[in-house]
């Protein structure tokens, strides 16, 4: 329930409804929210009250003034729950859900209420008021049966951007709203209606958020979801707000420019020249009509066929489909011809008798009860022609040379493939040379006469008896310059880090002269030589790195004709802990207690202590392990009146360190 403000009538404010949990019977104790009626059957709330429900655990009350009034009849079920897809909980940033009820709402005392849709309203000033069934009290402990009203403003408008002290408000999103101090939503009326007057009553906001413990604070100001800035996702599910059919006279009207399958609710007032009724009682009306257009079909030529797919477009509940007409046209789409097909709810047809080399055009109309739907827009088919190649690549360069391979298409239009086309370009695609490499169905080619050192970039089509198909994706290479290492591997040692890796497969036509390897410890944003000197060896070890810092490592090939692209590895060099220091011994009634300080870890975190006890004067040590964390112990059982010696050591995951210097004390 509100605080402060008044106890109303849901009579004033019949959009408002209550969000309950369904497995509880009592209204009053059942509440956890508030929401607002906007169609008979939509209802908006706030995301959170809802994220973590099914639908079959929320029921909707409407037309109720007292909770404890709510009978079986007030409580709506809810079919299906939709979440702003950009909801974040942890921001609570687009804090808005629609709940579709199961059935329409038909209860005298509910009437739905336009939202608002113009980004540029409420500004700030504009009053407002809200509405609902939350605690009446500051703290959000004290809750009433009865709904309640308040009045304030809105303290921010679109082009501000703080409210009171939230850091994370966003006025394109969200509403500042408040009044008086003491007055305002609370605990409970999360996901209620925020209203204004902007030409009509219209919902504005959907209560969101406020200071836990201190509701309506005017430092902290309520914080509502704003209506307009998400009215577009609204309106994707529920349709438009009311609009006026303007300047009717008659006692019955034909609406047009509906969309079949959606549905819409209507109210009608009188007018004269001394005001407007309220409005009737609302009807709502789902039209119905043949089946929507159909998206563009996909079309793949065969030898004098083509095969045509699509998918199913919207038709209205009991009027489903029953049937495709397929069209044709040879003269770009200036004359269709039906295809006589049959009889089919099939969205995938293979269409035969067509002239290959011929492009045709194709188009998918739906059929059903009512009528033909909009045929969709063509797809053009070149009939006959093969599929292009797939998985062309550049296998290896070599001293003015390329090699590429590819894979032969799925399809061959029907036809024997006879010979691929390959096409070069050494500026980027944006002008191609046919390379002159014979005719011959191998997946393969070796092009040459290439510049060293330039990128060659290469396409590839195949050639059938009937055309030519499309050009395969591109693929490029650089010839003459060597390829990657592979396999590169780092080992961690002690401020340096050893690399392995396996020579280039491919030098491009040159031997390998060195490897540069460069180092970084800011994720590669930056790179450091090391200079290991002229080295065509696969290995080196790099030094002067410091332990703990996670480092990238890459390693680049060079040949007289260029340097290959980087391999990289990360590493992260490390050495066994340091000795442990500032030791302490003190004896005990038969025992002794060690205590020292945690070492350096060398570069790897501390896995395990280990403890060691001597009664012969160091001759033999007895190890206890303890945790990482450790920094004292106890050993206990010790004979009194004898002296012993304590030392400690410490390990990661590179291997123990040296023990402490020993220290001896007697036990008493």
């Amino acid at each position: 329930m509100i605080i402060g403000g008044d106890t109303v009538s849901i009579a004033d404010h019949p959009h408002t409804v209550a969000v309950l949990a369904a497995s509880v019977s009592s209204g009053f104790n059942a509440q956890y929210c508030g929401g607002t009626l906007v169609t008979p059957r939509w209802v908006v709330t706030a995301a959170h009250c809802v994220d973590d429900k099914a639908a079959a655990e929320i029921d909707v009350a409407v037309g109720i003034t007292n909770l404890d009034a709510v009978t079986a009849a007030d409580r709506h079920a809810v079919a299906s729950i939709h979440i702003h897809p950009d909801y974040d909980s942890e921001l609570v940033l687009h804090d808005l859900a629609l709940l579709y009820l199961a059935a329409p709402v038909t209860a005298a005392d509910a009437d739905p209420i336009p939202w608002q849709s113009a980004a540029t309203a409420p500004v700030s000033g504009t009053p407002i008021s809200v509405a609902g069934w939350g605690s009446t009290d500051a703290a959000g402990e004290v809750f009433g049966a009865e709904l309640r009203s308040s009045a304030g403003s809105v303290l921010a408008g679109p082009g501000e951007d703080v409210c009171g002290n939230w850091q994370e408000f966003q006025s394109a999103h969200e509403l500042c709203v408040g009044g008086e101090a003491g007055v305002g939503a609370c605990l409970g009326d999360s996901g209620g209606p925020v209203v204004a007057e902007l030409g009509t009553t219209r919902l504005v906001g959907v209560v969101s958020y406020g200071l836990t413990g201190n509701c309506a604070d005017t430092l902290f100001p309520n914080v509502a979801t704003r209506v307009s800035g998400h009215a577009d996702w609204i309106e994707d599910l529920v349709g438009t707000p009311w609009r006026e059919v303007a300047g009717l006279t008659d006692l019955a009207h034909t609406v047009t420019g509906l969309v079949n399958g959606r549905t819409y609710t209507f109210r009608v007032s009188a007018t004269n020249a001394y005001g407007v009724t309220s409005g009737s009682t609302v009807v709502s009306v789902t039209p119905v009509g043949p089946p929507e257009q159909p998206a563009v079909p996909t079309g793949v030529g065969g030898f004098g066929s083509a095969t045509l797919t699509w998918t199913a477009p919207f038709a209205a509940d009991g009027h489903s489909i029953t049937d495709y007409v397929i069209e044709y046209s040879g003269d770009d789409g200036g004359t269709w011809v039906v295809l006589d097909d049959g009889v089919s709810t099939d969205t995938t047809v293979t269409l035969h008798g067509f002239d290959n080399g011929r492009t045709m055009g194709y188009r998918v109309a739906a059929v059903n009860d009512l009528g033909t739907g909009t045929p969709s827009e063509p797809v053009y088919v070149l009939i006959g022609t093969p599929d292009a190649p797939t998985d062309v690549a550049v296998a290896s360069v070599g001293d003015g040379q390329a090699s590429l391979a590819w894979t032969a298409p799925a399809a061959d239009g029907g036809s024997a493939i006879t010979d691929y086309a390959v096409d070069l370009s050494t500026d980027g695609g944006v002008t191609w040379v046919r390379v002159d490499d014979g005719v011959a169905a191998t997946t393969g080619a070796t092009v040459t006469g290439l510049a060293n050192g330039t990128t060659a970039t290469f396409r590839v089509a195949t050639v059938t008896a009937v055309g030519t198909s499309p050009w395969s994706t591109t693929t490029s290479g650089v010839p003459g310059r060597p390829s990657a290492v592979t396999d590169l591997v780092a080992t961690s040692g002690n401020a340096e880090a050893t690399l392995a890796w396996t020579a280039t497969a491919a030098d491009g036509g040159s031997p390998v002269t060195d490897h540069l390897v460069e180092h970084s410890s800011d994720a590669g944003d930056t790179w450091t030589r090391f200079e290991d000197g002229v080295d065509a060896a696969t290995g080196a070890t790099v030094t002067g790195l410091a332990n703990g810092t996670a480092y990238r490592l890459r390693v680049a090939v060079v040949t007289a004709l260029g340097t290959s692209e980087w391999a990289e590895v990360e590493v992260v060099p490390a050495t066994v802990p340091d000795a442990p220091a500032s030791l302490s011994i003190m004896a005990g009634e038969g025992r002794l207690t060690l205590s020292w300080q945690t070492p350096s870890n060398g570069g790897s975190a501390i896995t395990i202590v280990h403890v060691e006890l001597t009664g012969d004067g160091g001759t033999t040590w007895r190890s206890f392990e303890a945790g990482a964390g450790t920094t004292s112990a106890t050993i206990t059982g010790l004979v009194s009146g004898q002296e012993y010696g304590m030392r400690v050591r410490v390990a990661n995951a590179v291997g123990t360190g040296e023990a402490s210097a020993a220290l001896s004390a007697v036990v008493t």
